[in-house]
């Protein structure tokens, strides 16, 4: 805790950092020091450093619930889309403060990390939200949703309410999994389940990213006389158009430029610039509605809009295995608590979320694409710090051939029950497993947690404790969080 009069001084605000080294992109041999978790750093250089993580962090927060929000999930207003980006950056903000934290809550049990790391949104509930909410669009009215006269989507905030609730609910599930011993969890969830995880669910993800870097999923979709995003739209195009791959790959080509480019600043936040480049070209190109961030308040937080809560039986065994995948996944002072300050003020100027609602389909495209993809490369990253022995590699094979199946033929499964009949409670269950069967990265997590657990190791197979309680993720995150580094005896096999 500094003393009255260090506040005086150039050390406490300044320091004595190499600040030249994060900005010019011409010192490629100057070297970046590490900080300890709680090493005392200069005021400067914290809000630097918790700005680069913000904004490498914003592109992963806002993704999800523009997806799940937007025309390829609950259809909601573009107030609804504002607000449900400005509390995700609220709620990160809050939850990166808690894990940068650590509290003593008994005896062996913490809140929070105490390591740098920043909260953020998950993709493991992305993929089978999006598929849950279009099943619910039904064409006879049975279901949550409406559909127009002309087959688009009209808003339909109890999907989204049945999200919310379903997994507030199921969440105590992972609640209770947190008390559990951490040698536990590794073993459950090792790099060869982790890795094909991350793996599948950058590859289902993809999907959703280039449908809108083409022009988004709606009517204009499936109708090609409509145009993107409607025919009333300031300057609409034709799904797949030139224009509108234009636009995304803006975005793409400029992540791509930047990290490869930009000093280290920039190359952290590539994901963000990218975006905004994008943005920058879409409003210079008239694509961009002004209207939705004049209509925006001046600020916002959790509480000022609601949805219908409800449990959905259909869904509860989906979100406990998407618990799994997020527990399976997880990935740490003073720059996390600025990054967290940045977050918050992200997320209550009303404006900011906005700005990213009023965007082309076809530029979140963009970056989605590019950052779906950085979540399936992270997984082979993982992967290979796996021993490929025969055992391995028949877990693997096991659970990634129907994880791959779900991605090439995504209704193969949606035949297998026929049961029509007026029992709500099986037929929610029969469509829980459906749902399961046909989201790659569950059906691979169902088939693999088991067979590890149950198969022997072989004389092949590495039963070192550097091996046996590897972490499960390594180098950044993929939404942009800090990790852990492999064992040293794996760095020399790597």
């Amino acid at each position: 805790m500094p003393v009255l009069s260090q506040f005086a001084s150039r050390q406490f605000w300044l320091g004595d950092y190499n600040y030249a080294a994060l900005i010019n992109p011409f010192r490629k041999d100057a070297e970046i020091p590490f900080f300890a978790p709680d090493e005392n750093l200069p005021v400067a250089l914290a809000l630097l450093l918790g700005l680069q993580h913000a904004l490498a962090m914003v592109g992963g927060i806002i993704s999800p619930p523009i997806l799940l929000g937007g025309s390829s999930g609950a259809a909601l207003s573009a107030s609804d889309q504002q607000y449900l980006i400005s509390a995700c950056l609220i709620v990160c903000a809050m939850g990166t403060c808690l894990q940068v934290s650590r509290i003593r809550i008994g005896k062996g049990f913490y809140l929070g990390t105490g390591v740098l790391n920043v909260t953020g949104t998950s993709f493991a509930f992305v993929s089978v939200g999006l598929t849950y909410i279009n099943n619910e669009f039904k064409t006879d009215g049975t279901g949550l949703c409406q559909l127009a006269s002309d087959g688009s989507k009209l808003p339909c905030p109890k999907v989204y309410g049945a999200l919310l609730g379903t997994a507030s609910v199921v969440s105590v599930l992972a609640i209770a999994m947190a008390f559990l011993p951490p040698r536990r969890l590794k073993k459950m969830f090792p790099p060869l389940i982790t890795g094909s995880l991350l793996l599948l669910i950058g590859i289902t993800l993809v999907t959703s990213g280039i449908n809108n870097w083409a022009g988004g999923a709606g009517s204009c979709k499936t109708d090609l006389t409509m145009l993107c995003p409607s025919n009333a739209a300031p300057h609409g195009e034709y799904w797949g158009s030139a224009p509108l791959i234009g636009l995304g790959f803006s975005v793409f080509i400029s992540i791509i430029l930047l990290d490869l480019l930009g000093p280290p600043l920039v190359k952290n936040c590539s994901v963000f610039l990218g975006l905004l480049i994008g943005i920058i070209i879409s409003a210079g190109c008239g694509y961009f509605d002004g209207s939705t961030i004049r209509d925006a308040p001046s600020g916002t937080f959790i509480w000022t809009t609601t949805f219908p809560l409800s449990v959905r039986g259909d869904l509860v065994l989906p979100f406990i295995a998407a618990y799994f995948v997020i527990i399976s996944e997880t990935i740490g002072n003073i720059s996390g608590y600025a990054c967290a300050l940045f977050l918050f003020l992200m997320g209550v100027i009303s404006k900011f979320g906005a700005i990213f609602v009023a965007m082309p389909a076809s530029v979140l495209g963009g970056m989605t694409v590019f950052l779906f993809g950085s979540v399936a490369v992270a997984g082979v990253r993982i992967l290979a710090y796996v021993t490929w022995s025969r055992r391995a590699r028949f877990i693997a094979t096991a659970s990634l051939s129907l994880g791959f199946a779900a991605v090439v033929v995504p209704g193969w499964f949606s035949n297998f029950f026929t049961y029509a009949g007026p029992n709500e409670s099986l037929s929610g269950f029969l469509n829980a497993i459906t749902l399961i069967v046909e989201e790659s990265y569950l059906i691979c997590m169902i088939i693999a947690i088991p067979l590890n657990l149950l198969i022997p190791y072989g004389s092949d197979d590495i039963l070192d404790n550097d091996v046996a309680l590897l972490p499960t993720t390594f180098g950044p995150s993929p939404t942009g969080g800090e990790a852990s580094t492999p064992p040293a005896s794996l760095k020399k096999e790597a």
